[in-house]
């Protein structure tokens, strides 16, 4: 604000003129801004809205993923497909037949609900081989007798024998106490004979002869058989002594005398470090090797050792269950072996029973190993008349073909261990792509793992509820194949395989992890 001055001629006359005027004018200022609002932040601006991919950007987006640095050397073949319309979104190499690891699993378990059904159910029996003598009360209520033969275990492919679906917490004998319960129920207080493990329904060859030689002990490599238990596993845990140079502690569950441990294993004064626990079981035996050191305040150290001849192993830790219950077993476990043969007074005390449904989802979700042997060799028992690998993979190779798979593939076991399975990613999405419309779609779908849960808990979590997919991982394989959702709702299959790469295996799946995140963002 200027105000003028009259009398430039009056210097003391002017300083006031000047004094006053400045004084007024921060007066009115204040006043003004004493009187007015003061102006509003402009509204923080919202984050753009996510811009989705056409075809030909999701290409571009896609190729250079492919031809990013770790990927240098190694043979990988991608496909993706939208279902809605049938067209391949994107190819790259993929004709090409590569090893696809636990992907394999895809094929086992979508002809298992093709030709079985999602509610085809393993059943299990107990039976008793004999008459019952001794004893009081009525028929069916009867207390004190005594079975004059054996009881039997009837394995028909259950791979669930164990705590697993019996409810959180529940012990791995949880199904066997359940047949304990009815064998009591039934008043028996005595079995005269032993205990037969009717292991009939599958043939005897509980290793694959293509898995890896060495690693029989582990868990993923657990045997086969048409009387199982527990995945064909015990849980070892070895504990450290109460000071420094005791002896480790180490147990197993289920507590059995199936296995033997022969415990050399120390407690060392370490304070930092990984425990030095090693771990063994010979081909053959039943005896558990654990040597090495492990640290004092260290957490236990913990695995999963399978065991040789399961069948045995069921019907041994069956016949311990009985004891705890105060049943006796006066003859000894063992395997049916012809020309032996249910008596025609023989009667079923126990039964148990799983779905395929349930099966499918521990395959899938967790790529559990066992699960998709037993379901193969259910098929080709089934299907084909005999619980082996080859009548099994006859059945899944021409429901492959049926299913509209073209080409060539090789298809040797239900897990993907064999490194001899190979399909290429446009066999793979030829093969969801069936599946997805067929009425046992949802259920395969849904046995896929998520972000947040089984084989993908800790991966791409921005994809929850929208990303179903299998993993597989052997040494120089990595595979992840299955179905994404788009933000519009288009569902695509995909499927990545990646052969003989050099870069570690984190890079593989940051790659794989990435491609899938740009699959959702597709938007024709």
């Amino acid at each position: 604000m200027v105000f003028p001055i009259r009398n430039p001629q009056s210097p003391i006359r002017n300083a006031w003129r000047l004094i006053w005027a400045l004084s007024a004018s921060l007066a009115l200022t204040a006043a003004a801004q004493a009187g007015a609002k003061a102006p509003s932040a402009p509204p923080p601006k919202a984050p753009p809205a996510p811009k989705g991919l056409d075809r030909q950007r999701l290409a571009e987006e896609l190729k250079k993923l492919i031809e990013s640095k770790p990927l240098r050397g190694a043979r990988v073949g991608v496909a993706a497909m939208d279902l809605s319309t049938g067209d391949w979104l994107f190819e790259s190499n993929a004709d090409e037949s590569l090893i696809v690891a636990s992907n394999n699993k895809l094929p086992t378990t979508a002809a298992a609900l093709e030709l079985l059904g999602p509610g085809f159910e393993f059943r299990t029996s107990v039976m008793a081989w004999g008459k019952l003598t001794g004893g009081s009360g009525p028929p069916g209520k009867r207390a004190g007798a005594t079975l004059e033969g054996d009881l039997a275990i009837v394995g028909r492919g259950d791979p669930s024998i164990s705590g697993r679906l019996q409810g959180q917490g529940a012990r791995p004998t949880a199904v066997l106490e359940q047949w304990a319960d009815a064998v009591a129920a039934a008043g028996i207080k005595a079995v005269r004979g032993g205990i037969i493990a009717d292991d009939s329904y599958f043939d005897r060859i509980h290793l694959h002869p293509e898995w890896p030689t060495g690693q029989q002990a582990a868990w993923y490599c657990a045997p086969v058989s048409a009387l199982s238990f527990n995945d064909n596993c015990v849980l070892l845990t070895v504990r450290p002594g109460a000071k420094s140079g005791d002896p480790a502690i180490a147990t197993t569950d289920p507590p059995t005398a199936y296995v033997e441990l022969a415990n050399t294993c120390t407690t060392s004064r370490a304070r930092v470090g990984n425990n030095r626990v090693l771990v063994h079981r010979r081909a053959g035996e039943n005896r558990i090797s654990i040597s090495g050191d492990i640290r004092q305040q260290g957490a236990p150290f913990v695995s999963w050792v399978t065991v040789h001849e399961p069948a045995l192993y069921c019907a041994t830790v069956f016949r311990e269950v009985l004891a705890a219950k105060g049943i006796s077993v006066g003859g000894p476990v063992r395997l049916l072996a012809p020309p032996l043969r249910p008596p025609a007074e023989a009667v079923e005390l126990a039964a148990t029973t799983s779905t395929l449904k349930d099966a499918v989802e521990v395959a899938n979700r967790n790529s559990q190993n066992f699960y998709a042997e037993q379901i193969l060799k259910t098929l080709g028992r089934e299907k084909a008349g005999r619980g082996t690998w080859p009548d099994g993979a006859a059945v899944v190779e021409k429901f492959l073909r049926q299913a509209g798979v073209k080409g060539t593939f090789s298809y040797r076991d239900g897990s993907g261990l064999a490194r001899s399975n190979r399909f290429s990613t446009r066999q793979l999405v030829q093969l969801l792509s069936y599946a997805n419309g067929r009425r046992w779609g949802s259920v395969f779908l849904n046995s896929l793992a998520q972000p947040g849960e089984g084989t993908l808990s800790r991966r791409m979590d921005a994809l929850k509820g929208r990303l179903f997919a299998k993993t597989g991982y052997i040494a120089g394989v990595s595979a992840l194949s299955g179905y994404v959702e788009t933000q519009d709702k288009r569902l695509l299959a995909f499927a990545i395989l990646v052969n003989d790469f050099r870069c570690g295996l984190a890079d593989v799946r940051d790659f794989q992890d990435a491609f899938c995140l740009r699959l959702a963002d597709y938007a024709p």
